[in-house]
């Protein structure tokens, strides 16, 4: 069962739910095919290069484990990140990516940004934050019938629980932190 849990909470991460959300919105046709550089642009800012930087942290002992259970060790990760995704934005800015990706950049980065702030004082739930994301997200985009992933969220909190790498306020404060991130980037998004 452990086994099971680990290999559930690797899948659960925000860069290999990138991939996912970008899997789907090809099914539908709302990423055209001609829109081929910004899937992988996306998916290099998005996905391929947090998942590198945390291999490398990793790897090279600068956090005590996969997870970052511990909250100081967060911070500057966290800071990394974010800047990788404020500079995926300001690419969508610069070069008008068509609307779709600059509303992707938009919410991973307000979303990067908050847990980046809210880490510095208390430690919640990345898991459950963007698995929280990747369902209003993907709501948001295709319609309300991607409302029926909802059970992955209390799933993703359950599984943290479990896993005895977060308490039931965290995972809480990861869905809250969530919630409010795509209110903000929605809010941006129609500035």
């Amino acid at each position: 069962m452990n086994t099971f849990f680990q290999i559930a909470a690797l899948l659960l991460q925000v860069p290999v739910l990138v991939v996912a959300l970008i899997i789907i919105l090809i099914q539908p046709g709302v990423l055209p095919s001609h829109d081929l550089p910004w899937i992988i642009i996306t998916l290099l800012h998005l996905s391929l290069f947090p998942l590198l930087y945390g291999a490398f942290v990793y790897k090279t002992k600068r956090i005590s484990n996969a997870d970052i259970t511990e909250r100081k060790e967060r911070v500057f990760p966290f800071f990394i990140i974010t800047c990788v995704y404020g500079f995926y934005l300001l690419i969508t800015i610069l070069f008008d990516a068509p609307e779709i990706f600059r509303t992707l950049a938009t919410h991973y980065f307000v979303l990067a940004l908050i847990l980046s702030l809210v880490t510095v004082w208390w430690k919640v739930s990345v898991h459950t934050a963007g698995v929280a994301q990747f369902v209003v997200l993907l709501s948001i985009l295709i319609g309300s019938q991607a409302l029926f992933l909802a059970p992955l969220i209390v799933f993703t909190g359950w599984l943290r629980i479990t896993m005895k790498s977060h308490n039931l306020r965290q995972v809480l404060g990861g869905v809250i932190v969530a919630l409010l991130s795509v209110m903000i980037a929605t809010i941006i998004n129609f500035s």
